[in-house]
């Protein structure tokens, strides 16, 4: 966190260059922590005392403060609408993800697809599709519900 702060200038307004530069290099990080934590794990024997979540906590420390900064290109794409709305439906999604994946498996062997490539477009597709549905039709206006509103499609 001291580098991306050092990195950042120490300020809250930094240009977006170089917050698209420290956004860039912050996610080669958290790559190469992943790619990494094995070989690290197996040559410093005491690291196996700390638990995962530790090596990842910090990495992602760096993402959310370059992310927080509101500068470069990474920050302003997230959020786009469409970045939103693929925000707003990631738990109909995480809840689907496995239901489409079963169905589609049983549904491609039975018509003999052979091409995994369109399979997985195809199920891209209908995930998204059936999530975007599930949000909009059954999770907002619960949501909603819940909250009070009258108008649960408002």
């Amino acid at each position: 966190m001291c580098c991306a702060f050092f990195f950042s200038g120490g300020a809250n307004k930094i240009s977006a260059l170089r917050a698209a530069v420290m956004q860039v290099l912050v996610l080669i990080v958290v790559v190469c922590t992943f790619g990494l934590m094995h070989p690290i794990m197996t040559f410093c024997f005491f690291l196996k005392y700390f638990p995962e979540q530790f090596f990842f906590a910090i990495p992602w420390s760096f993402v959310i403060y370059s992310f927080s900064l509101n500068q470069g290109l990474l920050a302003r794409l997230s959020g786009h609408r469409i970045a939103v709305k693929l925000g707003e439906i990631s738990f109909a999604i995480y809840m689907l993800h496995s239901l489409v994946s079963n169905a589609g498996r049983s549904l491609w062997q039975s018509l003999a697809v052979t091409n995994n490539y369109q399979a997985f477009a195809l199920y891209c597709l209908a995930l998204l599709v059936l999530s975007f549905l599930v949000h909009e039709f059954f999770e907002r206006p619960a949501r909603n519900f819940i909250m009070g509103k009258k108008n649960a499609y408002g």
